[in-house]
């Protein structure tokens, strides 16, 4: 017996004629597969916007980079040694989803197509201005390492942007 990639109706008709029921046609039926529950779409996209909301209240709630961990994490030991995007911020102190614990953070703002702020990604910095480094127990009591980046709000799609030189970079 021959093995031949066709469709189900294909693969249904010749089983029916090998069977002896000939050129019969058969029609599409309706099974009343069960329903599907709606999404509330108004409580969906409400949740959305609430995350949004917390990720730019977060972006509020930071400092310039001038002479912070950010900034020495970014001329230390990123190398960068022009200037600065000015979008790019800092925060003393934000809640680390693994530890638990505030933690210093470089941020930087997350837009979408039409140019809106809808996240933030936060890179979390050890006293030193590297990048976190620190470990926390699961709820299995396991020993894991606490990631150094994370995203906050909705990112989709979304990229960094940032002026240098006059120039709008995408990164």
């Amino acid at each position: 017996m021959a093995i031949h990639s066709v469709d189900f109706k294909t693969a249904l008709k010749e089983l029916g004629y090998r069977v002896g029921l000939g050129n019969q046609v058969f029609t599409n039926r309706d099974y009343h597969k069960p329903k599907t529950q709606e999404r509330d779409l108004k409580a969906e996209d409400a949740q959305l916007n609430k995350r949004i909301n917390y990720a730019r209240q977060q972006y509020r709630n930071t400092l310039p980079l001038k002479g912070t961990l950010a900034e020495k994490y970014l001329r230390e030991f990123r190398g960068i040694t022009g200037e600065l995007p000015s979008n790019f911020r800092f925060s003393p102190g934000i809640k680390h989803l693994d530890t638990q614990k505030l933690t210093p953070a470089l941020v930087a703002p997350i837009h979408n197509k039409d140019n809106k702020m809808t996240a933030i990604v936060r890179i979390f910095l050890n006293a030193d201005g590297s990048k976190l480094s620190d470990t926390y127990k699961n709820q299995d009591g396991e020993l894991k390492k606490a990631t150094d980046k994370a995203n906050l709000g909705v990112s989709g799609n979304g990229f960094v942007l940032y002026k240098k030189d006059h120039q709008e970079l995408y990164g």
